[in-house]
């Protein structure tokens, strides 16, 4: 390996170190928001996360979304309406032998149907052109959590999937310390979120 290469990776192994020791101190939905917006975005660009966990097979799924688009809040988008998409970014994980990997979004508003036009939202979602996902299964319950880097940009950096498997125990910690998105639902009225301003990214 060359000088500058060895230079380039330790920058590189730095810059995740600060980014990791940030997202181990994470204890509020706004935290995280923050987080990703503004110190993930340099190592996973996206514009929504989505995190999903349950059983998929029976349907019995709890959704959490982190995002700055329109409509896309936990509160506005209910595990019934997005299961289309939920099932199928669980479908390629699974694809690919449950390993991080990019899965191309373009087409994806045939996920929603007439959705797509009845919900503002959905407009956003199909918008999406790409997306990283991971995930963990649960030997004991047999249930599964999913998390999906989305972003309206082909992905193109190779190094995605494995960033995402990098920083999924941050997130996944995150949210697992976190209220229940109805209890959360009544903090972002009040505009704790909604004052929060700029895209992610």
């Amino acid at each position: 390996m060359s000088e500058l290469a060895c230079i380039a990776e330790e920058a590189s192994a730095s810059a995740f170190l600060q980014v990791a020791t940030r997202g181990a101190s994470l204890s509020t939905h706004a935290d995280l928001w923050r987080w990703l917006r503004d110190d993930v975005q340099a190592l996973l660009p996206h514009e929504l996360l989505l995190a999903a966990w349950g059983d998929f097979q029976s349907g019995e799924i709890q959704v959490d979304l982190v995002s700055s688009l329109p409509g896309l809040r936990t509160h506005e988008c209910r595990a019934p309406r997005l299961m289309p998409l939920l099932n199928y970014l669980r479908d390629c994980w699974a694809a690919a032998q449950h390993t991080a990997c990019r899965v191309d979004m373009h087409g994806n508003a045939e996920l929603f149907g007439s959705a797509t036009q009845a919900w503002s939202a959905g407009q956003s979602l199909a918008g999406m052109r790409s997306a990283v996902v991971h995930g963990s299964r649960d030997a004991r319950t047999g249930g599964e959590r999913i998390f999906a880097a989305l972003s309206s940009q082909p992905q193109s950096e190779d190094g995605a999937p494995g960033m995402l498997r990098l920083l999924m125990p941050f997130i996944d910690l995150a949210l697992r310390g976190m209220p229940s998105a109805p209890a959360r639902h009544a903090r972002f009225e009040r505009g704790e979120l909604d004052n929060l301003v700029g895209p992610l990214g």
